[in-house]
């Protein structure tokens, strides 16, 4: 943690949080320079701008001196990784120093939207809140009442009623961790680099989605079950597909058939939290019928 915070505490404030960084959103875009966004909570489709899609205000501000350091952490990846997703769009060779700093990239693209943030605090709420009642049920708290003056009947009435906080910058931090253990992952996967021509590619708020054609019954399929292709859009035109583990970077493939980009799409459209990202509203509203006349939605 201290070493996030000291190398971003002299860099100056910032209010606007993006999710999904707004360089990788700028690849998705239309000729005017805007992009459709599909809120699937609201059922809505807007043109927008890139700098206000995908963003919450004040969603890694940290209280204290440090305020801004998880946000600055964020930023730096972002610098390191906008080369990087340039070379791959125009076929330029990536270094396996590359692979692992996209990597990162992919990774906290997973674990630092408001969703993930939220599904983390109620995770932590409940360890705490069950540790507090095993405490209060199990343990001894005589030398407790003795430091605080008060029967032991009156800690567990307090402690009964006391609702359990959790601490924004440890959650961030966990966060963080496991985006780091996936990244690790995803640097020793097979990469696979498709490009289209006709078409266009969607991406959303959780542009990460998975494909397997291994029926794994009741299990939901993982990074790591063999089989299990790793989707990520790089670009409206650009795909990466991440394979089971090597060391190999396939560039330059080129993916002509609709229906398996049709299947990318609806893929990417029923794995998105809430929005789904386009250059072109038309596209957005065929892959949304499609979804839902096959009861996805």
């Amino acid at each position: 943690m201290m070493n996030r915070k000291e190398n971003c505490k002299k860099i100056s404030k910032t209010v606007r949080h993006h999710y999904i960084s707004e360089f990788y959103l700028k690849k998705f875009t239309n000729e005017r320079g805007k992009i459709w966004v599909y809120d699937k909570q609201e059922d809505v489709l807007q043109e927008r701008s890139t700098k206000d899609t995908t963003l919450e205000k004040h969603l890694y501000t940290i209280e204290g001196e440090n305020y801004d350091y998880i946000e600055q952490f964020f930023k730096r990846n972002e610098d390191l990784t906008g080369r990087i997703l340039s070379d791959i769009i125009n076929k330029r060779e990536i270094t396996i120093k590359d692979k692992v700093t996209f990597s990162h990239f992919i990774a906290l693209c997973i674990f630092r939207t408001p969703f993930a943030i939220s599904e983390n605090d109620k995770f932590i709420s409940k360890i705490l809140t069950d540790c507090k009642n095993t405490i209060v049920q199990n343990g001894n708290l005589e030398p407790l009442a003795k430091q605080m003056n008060i029967s032991i009947e009156d800690i567990k009435n307090l402690t009964t009623n006391v609702e359990v906080c959790t601490n924004k910058a440890v959650n961030l931090e966990m966060l963080i961790n496991y985006a780091e253990k996936y990244a690790e992952c995803f640097s020793k996967m097979e990469w696979y680099i498709y490009y289209i021509e006709d078409g266009n590619f969607l991406t959303s708020d959780r542009p990460l989605s998975l494909l397997s054609k291994v029926n794994y019954g009741f299990l939901v399929p993982g990074i790591l079950m063999p089989g299990v292709k790793k989707i990520f859009p790089i670009s409206s035109k650009v795909l990466l597909v991440m394979g089971d583990y090597g060391k190999n970077v396939i560039q330059g493939l080129m993916l002509k058939d609709k229906r398996v980009i049709r299947h990318v799409n609806i893929s990417t459209f029923v794995n998105a939290k809430r929005f789904v990202l386009s250059n072109n509203k038309g596209l957005i509203e065929d892959i949304h019928r499609r979804v839902r006349n096959k009861g996805f939605v």
